[in-house]
């Protein structure tokens, strides 16, 4: 395995490091603005995402929250990493 060479972190609450890469996939996304208004989104290429409230872009991050699961009994549908 290669060393780590993008900007891996750890956010709050995650069990694993990770970096997300962008690659123009679709995205189902529900969106709540600190100005209080909230939407949904299916689009490809969401890179960027303009609250109408308010006018403020949000760039789509590179981090999610990773979970580990104590019951395996849930990971039917997990896709095994290629190491």
């Amino acid at each position: 395995m290669s060393a780590k060479e993008h900007p891996f972190t750890k956010p709050e609450g995650s069990d694993a490091e990770m970096f997300i890469q962008w690659k123009g996939t679709t995205v189902c996304l529900d969106f709540y603005c600190d100005c209080g208004v909230h939407g949904h989104l299916d689009e490809d290429f969401a890179y960027l995402i303009k609250c109408p409230g308010c006018d403020t872009t949000y760039e789509m991050g590179t981090q999610v929250i990773a979970k580990k699961l104590e019951d395996h009994a849930d990971d039917w549908g997990a896709k095994v990493l290629e190491v």
